[in-house]
């Protein structure tokens, strides 16, 4: 693809990084009423959680540094969580990294699409990014944290056949600048193919952004590779997964790899295993 991506403000900073805690022991980041604080004491992390009610319409994320003896006035509040973690006085370093959903996300465009036998279209969708902290490059996660966490859904043809997945309504746009890009979201194209005989009707994707790499660009916002999604005659879908980011204009840099590494660029799924 060499569409050319929308251009951010230049005031984008990015939230993620390797964060030393000796100077600053408490840092937290901040999208509206939507937090995560991380305090580092003799032998344990503290981690606060702080929820919110709806997801945040800021468009960056803020990164903060807050008081050494922070301890939230609504702690014992019910959107709030603490979680602790010990380790050893040593480590006083935490790698944070955006992270894509750990299921499936089925998107929901504004009306029902149709694409005519022979037609191919490209959708631009946004999902929600999980927070993330590793105490070395190498290490699993130790805190994995949703920035907002989407609804259960229950994707597939019946009740018996199908996955547990996310559902969220978000904009599938097809002008790209139409997209409105924030830092807790990623941006993945799904380039969608009808080789079939028949109209092409759906109202949802289920995109699995388990199986996708993370970029940001130069203006920190963040993407996933492109998906294309191939519908043949025998009503199958060809999933190709991209190994590359999806525009060369945006000098992309890897963040983050797939939760789930698939082994394979081609996948075949049903076809009510990702549109309905």
């Amino acid at each position: 693809m060499k569409n050319s991506a929308p251009s951010a403000s230049p005031k984008s900073q990015p939230w993620w990084g390797t964060f030393d805690f000796t100077e600053h022991p408490c840092q937290s980041w901040v999208l509206n009423d939507r937090s995560i604080t991380i305090r580092r004491d003799t032998a344990e992390w503290k981690i606060w959680d702080h929820r919110s009610a709806q997801e945040s319409m800021s468009q960056y994320c803020q990164q903060l540094p807050c008081r050494p003896d922070f301890e939230p006035s609504e702690a014992l509040a019910s959107d709030v969580t603490l979680i602790r973690l010990l380790q050893g006085p040593a480590e006083n370093k935490l790698i944070i990294k955006p992270a894509l959903a750990d299921r499936f996300i089925v998107v929901s465009p504004s009306a029902a699409l149709h694409l005519l036998p022979g037609e191919a279209a490209t959708l631009y969708v946004s999902t929600p990014l999980w927070f993330t902290a590793r105490t070395s490059e190498n290490s699993k996660p130790v805190i994995d944290l949703p920035f907002w966490r989407p609804s259960d859904s229950w994707f597939g043809p019946s009740t018996r056949e199908g996955e547990m997945c996310y559902a969220k309504y978000t904009d599938a746009r097809l002008d790209l600048n139409l997209l409105e890009q924030k830092q807790h979201r990623a941006v993945t194209p799904v380039h969608v193919i009808n080789h079939a005989e028949d109209v092409l009707a759906f109202e949802r994707i289920n995109i699995p952004v388990p199986l996708l790499t993370l970029y940001t660009d130069t203006e920190n916002q963040l993407w996933t590779n492109q998906l294309t999604l191939t519908l043949n005659d025998e009503r199958d879908i060809e999933v190709d997964i991209a190994q590359v980011a999806p525009f060369d204009s945006l000098v992309p840099e890897p963040v983050n790899t797939p939760r789930t590494p698939s082994g394979k660029r081609t996948l075949m799924r049903n076809l009510s295993s990702l549109f309905a």
